[in-house]
C-alpha cells in the first residue's frame, strides 16, 4: 500500500520496526489503491506476539482522510494567515484543522490536537456543559460570538488555563457542516480591565474620602459622578445632580462664558482652564454664591470626551484673607505713625523687606521712587568709623534668643550727604526651619540733634569742670598753702614760748597739709588729661593712686603694654568713665577691691572697671541712674560701646570698646 518511493526509502520496515519496539505507531501519509489512486490515510501499527512473547505479525487500522485532507488544503492558507488561533471542529466534536496560531496558543502541535475532541482544549470543569453547547449550535449553526456574557476560558498542554474570546463560525463542506472557531487570548486585555477595575475602584473611594467636591461631566457639559462632598458643598444628592448641567451650579452671569468655553473645547480640543488652578464662584441648591477654587483636568475615552474638577469651598479662606488684610492695613497706618523708623531686613537677599515712611522723614530717601527702598542698616551707608560697632551689634543680634533686643548707635550718611546719628534697636523677627535666623525686625530713631546737644553739655560741664579745678588750684590751693605755711610756723613758735600748746598747733598743720592734699587731687580730676602719647594712661595711674590713698581702698589700673591715645577729647572722655565709674564703686557698690584696665586687641581698645562690689539691682533694665547714663553718653559722643553688668563672680563690669580708626576719624 505504500508508494514505490517510499518502498525504496525503506518506510515500511522502518514502521514495522518502530511498532515491534514500542508497541505502536502511528503515521499519516498517502497511500495506493489497487487501482493505482493515491488516498491519505491515518493508521495504526501494532504488533502481535504469544504467550512467549515473541512477534507473530501485525495489526493494522486505517482511517481514510482523503477527504479531510482536501479540506485542509482548501483552508489552509486562509488558516494560517488568520491573525487569531482557528480551530476547525467535526460535527462529532473531533478537531479536524488548526492552525500555527493554535499550536502557539495551546502549546500542542497539530497532529497531538487533529481527530481529538475539542475538549481537549477546555478546562476539565467545562467539558460536559461544553458538549450540549456544541450538539445545540450545530443543531442551529450561525455566526456569532461563542458564550456572551460568559467568561470562557482555554487549557494549555501543561495545564494552565486563560481567557479567550471565540467566534464561531459554519462551513459547509462535501463532509458535512464544520465549525471554524476562532480563539484569541485576551489575557493582557483581562489585565487592563482589572487594572483599569482596580483603578476606578481607588478613584471612587479616593473622591468619596476627600474632603474636596470631586465632579466629572462630559463634553456637553452633563454632570456623569458627583461625590459626596460636592453634595456637602452644593446641597444636591447625586441623584439630583447626575444627568443634569453644569450650569446649575454657577450663577447666571457665569453660564454664557461657561457655554462658549464648553463650544470650544468641543472644537479646538482646548480650554484656558484645564490644568490651571482658578477661582471662581458656585451657587448652591438654596440659591447662595460662594467663592471656590477650581482645578480641572481632561480626559478621551471610547465613549467621549470628558472633564473631572476638583473644587473647593474657600469661603473660610476668603474671610480669613479679608482679616489678614485689614490687619495688614490696621499695623501698616501704626507703622506710619509710629515716630520711628520700621523696617524688615532679609539677611539672605540683603535688602529691606518692608520700611515706613520715616525714611524720607529721617534720611531724605524718596520712598515712592524706591521699590527697594535703601535702608540704613546697610552697611555701605553707615560710617567707617561705626562699621565694627554695627557689625558687633548685628552678630549679636543674630545670636541672640528670641526675644532679646539688642541696641545700638552709629552715624549714617543722609541723602544730602551728611552724617546723621542712629539709635537702633533690632531684633530677630523671622526664623528657619534649622532655628537660624532670616530676618531681622529694627526700629531706628534719627538722635542727631541729642547727640549734639549731649556734646554741648559735656563741653559745658567739661568748662565748668576747668573752672572749679582751675580755681581749686589758684583759689583754695593757694589759701591753703599760705595758711600751711602760717601753721608751720605758728608751731615752731610755740615750740618755744609755749610748748604745752605745740602738739595742738601741730595737728591744725597737718590737717592743713591734708586738705591741701585734697584739694590739689580734686584739682588734677577736674582738669583735663595733658595731651601726650601716655597722657591718658599716666591720668589713669594718678586717679587709682590716689583713690586708693582718699578712700582706703585697693584701687589698681593694669595694662600688658602701653596704650596711647593721641585724641585730648577721646583721652579725656574715657577718663571721665572711669572716673565715674569708679565713684559708683565707692558710692552705691561698696567696693573694697577696683581694677582699671586699658587694653589693644586688633582694631579695639576697650577700656574696662571691674569691682568687688554688690552689683547693679537690675542690670537689664535700662538706663540707670545719673552716672550710668553720663557714662553711656560719653561713650556715643566718641562712637563706643557701652555695657555695665554684673560680673560673673559678684560686683560690677563696666566696658567702654573703642574701634581704633575713630582714633584718627
Amino acid at each position: 500500500m505504500f508508494r514505490g518511493e517510499d518502498g525504496k526509502k525503506g518506510k515500511p520496515k522502518l514502521t514495522m520496526g518502530t511498532a515491534a519496539g514500542a508497541g505502536r505507531s502511528e503515521s499519516e501519509g498517502w497511500r495506493l489503491r489497487k487501482d493505482g489512486s493515491k488516498f491519505w490515510v491515518h493508521s495504526v501499527l501494532t504488533p502481535l506476539r504469544d504467550a512467549a512473547g515473541s512477534l507473530r505479525g501485525y495489526w493494522k487500522i486505517i482511517h481514510d482522510l482523503t477527504k479531510s485532507k482536501q479540506t485542509e488544503e482548501k483552508f489552509r492558507g486562509l488558516l494560517e494567515a488568520a491573525p487569531d488561533a482557528v480551530v476547525i471542529v467535526q460535527e462529532d466534536g473531533a478537531i479536524a484543522l488548526v492552525n500555527r496560531q493554535a499550536e502557539h496558543l495551546f502549546g500542542y502541535p497539530r497532529a497531538e490536537m487533529l481527530r481529538q475532541p475539542i475538549e481537549l482544549l477546555i478546562p476539565r470543569r467545562f467539558h460536559d456543559q461544553h458538549v450540549g453547547y456544541r450538539v445545540g449550535y450545530f443543531a442551529d449553526p450561525s455566526v456569532r460570538p461563542m458564550g456572551a456574557n460568559l467568561s470562557l476560558f482555554g487549557r494549555h498542554k501543561d495545564g494552565h488555563e486563560f481567557p479567550v474570546e471565540i467566534s464561531l463560525s459554519p462551513l459547509a463542506t462535501d463532509e458535512g457542516i464544520l465549525v471554524s472557531s476562532a480563539i484569541r487570548d485576551i489575557s493582557q486585555r483581562k489585565q487592563i480591565e482589572e487594572s483599569l477595575r482596580a483603578s476606578e475602584e481607588r478613584f471612587r473611594a479616593l473622591t468619596l474620602s476627600i474632603n474636596d467636591a470631586v465632579i466629572s461631566a462630559d463634553n456637553s457639559g452633563t454632570i456623569v459622578f458627583w461625590n459626596k462632598s460636592a453634595q456637602a458643598i452644593f446641597g444636591y444628592t447625586e441623584a439630583e445632580a447626575v444627568g443634569q448641567s453644569l450650569t446649575m451650579l454657577m450663577p447666571e452671569s457665569f453660564r454664557d462664558a461657561h457655554t462658549r468655553g464648553l463650544e470650544r473645547l468641543r472644537a479646538t480640543g482646548q480650554s484656558r482652564l484645564l490644568g490651571k488652578v482658578i477661582e471662581l464662584v458656585g451657587r448652591r441648591k438654596d440659591g447662595s454664591e460662594f467663592p471656590l477654587e477650581l482645578s480641572l483636568a481632561a480626559w478621551k475615552t471610547e465613549q467621549g470626551e470628558f472633564f473631572s474638577g476638583v473644587l473647593r469651598d474657600i469661603s473660610e479662606r476668603k474671610r480669613a484673607e479679608a482679616a489678614l488684610e485689614e490687619t495688614r492695613r490696621f499695623v501698616q497706618r501704626i507703622a506710619e505713625m509710629t515716630p520711628s523708623i520700621l523696617y524688615v531686613y532679609d539677611l539672605q537677599d540683603q535688602c529691606n523687606v518692608f520700611i515706613n515712611r520715616r525714611l524720607e522723614t529721617f534720611l531724605g530717601y524718596a520712598w515712592e521712587e524706591n521699590k527697594q527702598p535703601t535702608m540704613p542698616t546697610l552697611m555701605s551707608d553707615i560710617h567707617p568709623d561705626d562699621l565694627p560697632r554695627a557689625e558687633l551689634a548685628n552678630e549679636e543680634c543674630q545670636s541672640a534668643e528670641d526675644g532679646a533686643v539688642i541696641e545700638t548707635e552709629y552715624r549714617v550718611r543722609h541723602a544730602n550727604g551728611e552724617w546723621h546719628w542712629l539709635n537702633n534697636r533690632s531684633t530677630v523677627f523671622v526664623r528657619d526651619g534649622d532655628s537660624n535666623p532670616t530676618q531681622i525686625l529694627g526700629a531706628a530713631q534719627d538722635i542727631t540733634d541729642r547727640k549734639r546737644l549731649e556734646q554741648e553739655v559735656l563741653e559745658i560741664a567739661a568748662s565748668e569742670q576747668r573752672r572749679i579745678g582751675q580755681e581749686l588750684h589758684d583759689g583754695t590751693g593757694q589759701e591753703l598753702t599760705g595758711l600751711c605755711m602760717l601753721a608751720d610756723n605758728l608751731v615752731d613758735t610755740l615750740q618755744d614760748a609755749s610748748p604745752d600748746h605745740a602738739p595742738t598747733a601741730q595737728r591744725i598743720a597737718r590737717g592743713l597739709r591734708h586738705a591741701l592734699g585734697q584739694v590739689r587731687l580734686l584739682s588734677r580730676g577736674l582738669i583735663p588729661v595733658e595731651v601726650d602719647a601716655e597722657g591718658l594712661m599716666a591720668a589713669l595711674t594718678e586717679l587709682t593712686n590716689g583713690i586708693s590713698d582718699l578712700h582706703a581702698v585697693r584701687c589698681v589700673f593694669e595694662y600688658a603694654e602701653p596704650v596711647p591715645v593721641d585724641d585730648n577729647y577721646i583721652a579725656t572722655q574715657l577718663y571721665r568713665i572711669a572716673q565715674e565709674a569708679i565713684t559708683n564703686s565707692l558710692k552705691h557698690g561698696h567696693a573694697a577691691n577696683i581694677r582699671v584696665s586699658l587694653e589693644a586687641r586688633g582694631h579695639y581698645i576697650t577700656l574696662k572697671v571691674a569691682d568687688d562690689g554688690v552689683g547693679l539691682p537690675n542690670p537689664d533694665e535700662a538706663p540707670g541712674g545719673m552716672g550710668l547714663r553720663i557714662m553711656r553718653y560719653r561713650a556715643g559722643q566718641i562712637g563706643a560701646h557701652f555695657t555695665a553688668r554684673n560680673g560673673p563672680t559678684g560686683g560690677t563690669v563696666v566696658t567702654c570698646t573703642l574701634y581704633r580708626g575713630t582714633l584718627h576719624g
